[in-house]
């Protein structure tokens, strides 16, 4: 009986390893650099002007709208901006703001006026194709999806009226999933998305939309709130059989990731990364560089005092009667 005591003591402390393991696992880098780049594209990206923050992997052509300005990479640190696997595609005036950064064009930059670039690569720190970054993708999108089976904690909701509240679990990889049947309250423009509770950095949420196809669409206007600007980074919209999304509004705060959707951009500033199979900006603006991908500290749940001292003493009484056992149990003739 206090063999199988010691045993059911270790089994709960290897569960509540495999919940930090699975945590690190959700939360690590998908692929070498991840949080390099504020777009990261498998097809075309189209643009009618935007400022991506840290960057873009573009795996088919950057097509420029006419007149249409773009800005990739760090205004203050310099490294490699811009990777674009297809062709540059400038459809009347415009230009790229690199920043002295360096840059990949697969098929030479299109006749498009460069200002401050850095170098021309010859050859992609990411490698000529990025369609094995997107293999890793793929896979972590349907690891978001099972996030549950990596340790994650279900975060509460509550829906009143045109508001969706999110509650969140301080110090723990929050999941929740949201199906077509909330794509209206998604689509309202006056309807918010509020999350509660995500006070520190120790905290994640993942919010899966699962859509109804891949021929599905989804309207997505609803406000994002209850974020600050430190908090950003801590929640990831993960994006599984819907088409395409179409951005409407207000800034949207938290990633986007959605490695087999189309993004339709129409809304204000994006405060997050943006993971999609093929982007269309259709209004100048902003990818600013909140990653989801930073590592936070060790997120283990952390017992209460209490919890130690009876671990601690039922491990105790555990290894004093195995041993008292063996002493008195009769040698074997």
């Amino acid at each position: 009986m206090l063999r199988s005591s010691v045993l059911r003591i270790a089994a709960a402390a290897a569960s509540l390893a495999s919940v930090s393991t699975g945590f690190a696992q959700l939360t690590a880098e998908p692929f070498l650099g991840a949080s390099n780049y504020s777009l990261i594209v498998k097809g075309n990206a189209t643009f009618a002007g935007s400022h991506v923050a840290l960057g873009g992997l573009i795996g088919g052509n950057l097509v420029m709208q006419s007149g249409a300005n773009m800005e990739f990479g760090n205004r203050l640190t310099n490294g490699f901006a811009l990777h674009v696997g297809g062709n540059v595609q400038q459809l009347g005036g415009g230009q790229i703001a690199l920043f002295n950064n360096d840059y990949y064009f697969a098929n030479g930059s299109g006749g498009a006026t460069l200002q401050n670039p850095g170098s021309a690569l010859a050859v992609s720190p990411v490698g000529a194709s990025i369609n094995s970054i997107f293999a890793s993708l793929e896979q972590r999108a349907g690891d978001f999806l099972n996030a549950s089976s990596f340790g994650a904690v279900n975060a509460t909701s509550l829906v009143a009226g045109n508001k969706l509240t999110l509650t969140v679990q301080p110090g723990e990889l929050n999941v929740f999933t949201v199906d077509a049947s909330l794509a209206g309250l998604l689509a309202d423009q006056n309807a918010e998305v509020h999350v509660a509770g995500l006070l520190d950095g120790n905290t994640r949420l993942i919010v899966n939309y699962v859509g109804g196809g891949a021929g599905s669409a989804l309207d997505f206007r609803a406000k994002t709130l209850g974020l600050s600007g430190t908090t950003y980074d801590q929640v990831i919209w993960n994006f599984a059989a819907v088409g395409t999304v179409n951005f409407f509004g207000d800034t949207f705060h938290g990633s986007i990731f959605a490695p087999t959707s189309s993004i339709v951009w129409s809304a204000n500033d994006l405060d997050g990364q943006l993971v999609a199979a093929t982007y269309t900006s259709l209004v100048q603006r902003e990818i600013h560089d909140p990653i989801f991908w930073t590592e936070p500290p060790p997120l283990t749940p952390i017992p209460e005092p209490s919890t130690y001292a009876l671990a601690g003493a039922l491990l105790l009484v555990g290894v004093v009667g195995l041993r008292r056992w063996r002493a008195r149990a009769p040698l074997a003739v």
